[in-house]
């Protein structure tokens, strides 16, 4: 596309270098023969006459190039457009008012201080917010001599109309679903059918925990603060929808107006956004909770892993051994409870399995004793 574009203007620079040097030739060749006329008679002075009225009306060619609308005014009116391509223009009289340019133009917003939008919970930075725009091709009058200031009127319009749009939403909404990203015009037409689709889902939601409670009242005091929490935000929705539909409205008579004035507006758009520093520190704050949250447990499992192991091991071993699956386990969980509690020299704990399966054998002893010594009573 470049390269094409770079063929484009050299030819036309050819084309007008060629053109002036025709115009500076036929003007020379018509003063060198009419100065003949004056030994050779009236058909000379003809000739150089006709050679210099050939150079002066190549001097009244214009070559406009592609991208390019010129318009003309008539002493002092406008007159007509030059398109592409050559055009004549009478000297002194014809003036070239502005030379317009149809290719897509890019209009920034804000541009005079660092703006900062609030949000239905916090606030946001929008970056290099732009408008795209560009002149109706065939009319690129009406640009001129409707509006005097036309840049200045699309940004005031925007300025107005686009914090309007993005202030209804959450943070979450704005930055994490991106819904201040991408062409705002289309995310405006859009935001009507979207808020429909919200109510719906919303109420859906809300008829279904209205069931759950209605079957299980000891289910109220848990899901009616959900309840009311879905109600409320239902009606934020409700809300938000009107004022979608009259800023959707308010876009369309911008559009509109723009269009009597050969203007299109193409998109516009914020490029990037940034929280400020209080809010991204409080966003972060569940993150950074989370993700310790998740090392402390994945630490846990180690450390149990760790510690699972060498039972199963031994497990197995005891029960290649012949000894039944569940008393190998449990004999190899004592034996680690054992270890470790000699590693932490707590030798009370150590020696309570010994002392535990003691007391199991002294126990029914002291019971068959005790009834001997009862019984040698009772016969004497």
């Amino acid at each position: 596309m470049a390269e094409k574009e770079e063929k484009q203007l050299t030819s036309i620079e050819r084309q007008r270098r060629w053109l002036g040097i025709a115009r500076i030739t036929l003007l020379i060749l018509g003063i060198l023969v009419a100065v003949q006329g004056i030994y050779f008679g009236i058909a000379p002075i003809l000739g150089g006459i006709f050679l210099i009225t050939g150079a002066l009306y190549l001097f009244c060619i214009v070559i406009v190039e592609e991208p390019e609308r010129w318009i003309i005014e008539r002493l002092g009116k406008f007159h007509r457009v030059f398109f592409p391509g050559w055009n004549f223009k009478l000297p002194f009289v014809d003036t070239v008012r502005e030379r317009v340019d149809i290719r897509i133009q890019p209009i920034e917003l804000f541009t005079e201080q660092t703006y900062e939008l609030d949000l239905v919970d916090g606030s946001v930075i929008p970056r290099y917010p732009i408008v795209y725009i560009t002149i109706d091709p065939d009319n690129p009058q009406r640009v001129i001599y409707n509006v005097k200031f036309w840049r200045e009127w699309v940004r005031d319009a925007f300025e107005s109309l686009l914090p309007r749009f993005v202030q209804t939403f959450t943070v979450r909404e704005a930055v994490d679903s991106g819904m201040i990203l991408g062409d705002l015009l289309e995310r405006i037409k859009e935001s009507p059918g979207i808020d429909q689709v919200k109510i719906r889902n919303l109420e859906e939601r809300i008829a279904s925990l209205k069931r759950e409670i209605e079957l299980g009242a000891s289910k109220s005091t848990l899901l009616q603060p959900l309840l009311d929490e879905l109600e409320l935000e239902k009606q934020r929705i409700k809300t938000v929808s009107i004022i979608h539909e009259t800023i959707c409205k308010e876009l369309e008579q911008i559009q509109s107006q723009a269009a009597d004035m050969g203007i299109k507006i193409v998109s516009a758009k914020f490029t990037g956004q940034e929280l400020p520093e209080n809010i991204e520190k409080a966003r972060q704050e569940p993150l950074v909770a989370r993700r310790a949250a998740e090392a402390a447990t994945y630490r846990a499992l180690e450390e149990a892993t760790m510690r699972v192991r060498p039972v199963v091991q031994s497990a197995e071993i005891l029960g290649e051994a012949g000894m039944g699956k569940r008393k190998a386990l449990d004999q190899a969980l004592i034996l680690e409870k054992l270890g470790t509690a000699a590693e932490q020299k707590q030798w009370v704990v150590a020696l309570e399995p010994i002392i535990s399966q003691l007391t199991e054998i002294i126990t029914p002893l002291v019971k068959y004793l005790a009834q001997k010594l009862q019984s040698s009573q009772n016969k004497g």
